[in-house]
């Protein structure tokens, strides 16, 4: 278990806005126009069929995960899910490259985790996610350099973790939970980069 490490969080320098920069555009989605209807159960996406299946669908009531051994890249395919009423996981996968498809997600109902992402670049497309139920991980994510798509984000109920994120800087991982109205728990930042964001 990881031990719980405190921070005090101090300015970046000059860079006011560190997660409203360089964030991928995505297509524009017209939340309004998605689908209602509820998904009841888990969701695993192993493969395209999976993702494809879901298009009926604006809320999940159950989990949404990647399988470890998923070939997919992205969320792109589910637009328009709304919130996920429980956890939304992405664990040992090496294939899955950016957060890009979940532009309408409001919502996470549990915990939030990236970990053991080898391949993830970025968190972009969840521009829209305001509330995580619980705890939130973002763990082990060797090639992870920006997190400007989590910068609407402004309720975590339980603990904030970044663990063995090397390439992301130190200052946008505190910027990112300055940014929060409500923090239920603690934050940990343990193997970020160098602070990068000054002037």
């Amino acid at each position: 278990m990881v031990a719980l490490v405190s921070f005090v969080f101090l300015g970046c320098g000059s860079r006011t806005d560190p997660l409203d920069e360089n964030v991928s555009p995505e297509p524009v989605v017209d939340c309004s126009a998605c689908p209602t209807d509820v998904f009841v159960g888990d969701v695993e996406l192993r493969g395209q069929s999976d993702v494809d299946a879901m298009a009926a669908y604006g809320e999940i009531d159950g989990k949404l995960s990647v399988a470890a051994g998923a070939t997919l890249t992205s969320f792109e395919g589910l637009e328009c899910i709304a919130s996920v009423a429980k956890g939304l996981h992405v664990v040992d996968n090496h294939s899955f490259q950016t957060t890009n498809g979940l532009s309408c997600l409001s919502s996470v109902g549990s915990t939030f985790q990236l970990r053991n992402v080898t391949a993830l670049e970025n968190t972009d497309g969840l521009q829209k996610l305001s509330s995580v139920g619980g705890h939130m991980v973002l763990r082990d994510l060797p090639t992870l350099t920006d997190i400007a798509g989590l910068s609407g984000l402004r309720t975590v109920k339980g603990n904030i973790f970044f663990f063995n994120v090397p390439e992301l800087p130190t200052c946008d991982a505190a910027a990112l939970i300055d940014q929060l109205a409500n923090l239920g728990g603690e934050p940990t930042i343990e193997g970020t980069s160098p602070d990068t964001c000054g002037p």
